[in-house]
């Protein structure tokens, strides 16, 4: 029986595979270095597929509380969407990730995008601002997080 020799190159079904599985287990480390060979190993890849493959990378630095892991990520982004910005809320509410100036400041790059933050955004908002002691803050994020429940309420009926 004869051998062939041949070597299979990742694509990008598995670095989905593999960033998926590392944000499941918090491997943040590996996460990282999935994220820096995507360029080598996909040059011509653009847009959602690459999207989520940082996404979940950077799920898996927020999981493990690597909160300054899972900005730089995000950063790196081009066109970043809900759950990019979703992801980076919760590195910013990770225990030992408390920082409720940087998550309002990743809502106000939101609102530049015109990506409106749902209730997944919002509701830690309100808590990292009233755990921070910042109620004036939190005031007008209750009202839109109201606003934004009864919204999804009303369409899903």
């Amino acid at each position: 029986m004869m051998m062939s020799n041949f070597v299979l190159a990742p694509d990008i079904v598995s670095f989905n595979a593999a960033a998926s599985a590392c944000e499941k287990r918090s491997q943040w480390c590996w996460a990282l270095w999935i994220a820096s060979q995507r360029e080598r190993c996909l040059p011509k890849m653009r847009g959602p597929e690459l999207l989520t493959i940082s996404n979940a990378c950077i799920s898996a630095c927020a999981k493990a509380r690597r909160l300054s892991e899972a900005l730089a990520l995000g950063l790196e982004v081009e066109a970043p969407d809900k759950v990019t910005y979703n992801a980076l809320v919760t590195a910013c509410r990770s225990p030992g990730g408390e920082r409720w100036d940087m998550l309002f400041a990743l809502m106000r790059r939101m609102q530049r995008r015109r990506l409106l933050a749902g209730a997944d955004v919002l509701g830690p908002a309100v808590e990292a601002a009233l755990e921070a002691g910042e109620a004036a803050a939190a005031r007008p994020l209750m009202k839109r997080l109201e606003q934004s429940c009864v919204s999804e309420l009303a369409g899903s009926s």
